[in-house]
């Protein structure tokens, strides 16, 4: 429970508005720090968007994101400096 906890508050730190992204959807493009280990050794989805260099989503296209049950359909979704697939 403890090492849940920071785990979830080291990654609320390092990736700041793109975490709370991952509760409904799959960050687009690299992250950095932890959140970029757990994506190289494919403990977090990935979503497959085009993003621009400011990090933002280019489009509202649709997306995929590679799960452990099957490819998910969804579509990219900007925030703050960010892109999700969020899936439907």
């Amino acid at each position: 429970m403890i090492v849940a906890m920071v785990l979830t508050v080291g990654l609320g730190v390092s990736l700041g508005t793109a975490f709370a992204l991952t509760a409904d959807g799959a960050p687009c493009g690299e992250l950095s720090g932890f959140p970029g280990f757990l994506q190289a050794v494919h403990l977090m989805a990935v979503g497959d968007c085009n993003v621009n260099p400011n990090g933002t989503c280019k489009n509202s296209a649709t997306c995929h994101v590679q799960t452990p049950s099957g490819k998910k359909t969804g579509k990219c979704v900007s925030g703050a400096k960010s892109c999700s697939c969020v899936v439907n």
